[in-house]
């Protein structure tokens, strides 16, 4: 079924990245439906661990291309440009929330926010968000508010010019999104 992707080929690949382990799963159908999976090398090195079609990579950042072909799409369809400020979105949809600068950052650069400056890393700092299961994550709300032990979403530097990995414009996006679609993403 995955006749584009030989196995010898797969190892060169992983050998040229320097890649231990790798998992391809392919899926077919509505809702998707597992059809196969196929798994080389090693999910952990120094126990000689091999992949198999059990183990599971967690996704991470991949989930971030995902959400920003999910938000070029949603934005689209409501013809909201993805150059909009973020606080005048939350703003006019009278959100709960408005994002604030930092400590040492200009307070006028919370307004300066573009939904741009969240899918591209440009604005929001907290690289490590730690994951939550389906039905047990906090609203939205509470993460970019920092409730219940989170860490507060907040801006830290001038918007659009330096890139910093932000796992914390991808939580304000989804609030965003939440907020401006009326319901929760979850």
């Amino acid at each position: 079924k995955m006749s584009f992707l030989s196995e010898k080929k797969v190892r060169s690949m992983m050998e040229q990245s320097r890649v231990a382990g790798l998992s391809v799963t392919y899926m077919k159908g509505k809702p998707c439906g597992l059809d196969e999976t196929y798994s080389w090398g090693f999910s952990n090195l120094a126990m000689k661990e091999k992949v198999t079609p059990l183990t599971r990579f967690q996704m991470a950042s991949m989930t971030k291309v995902v959400a920003t072909a999910f938000s070029i799409q949603f934005f689209n369809e409501r013809k909201i440009s993805l150059g909009s400020r973020v606080n005048e979105l939350l703003k006019n949809y009278k959100a709960e929330y408005k994002l604030e600068s930092g400590e040492g950052g200009d307070p006028l650069w919370a307004d300066e926010v573009d939904i741009d400056h969240l899918l591209d890393h440009t604005a929001l700092d907290l690289s490590y968000v730690p994951g939550y299961p389906l039905g047990k994550c906090p609203s939205t709300l509470d993460l970019v508010k920092g409730n219940d032990g989170n860490p507060k979403i907040k801006l830290l530097r001038k918007p659009g010019k330096v890139f910093k990995f932000s796992g914390g414009g991808f939580i304000l996006l989804q609030y965003l999104i939440e907020v401006v679609g009326g319901n929760s993403i979850e």
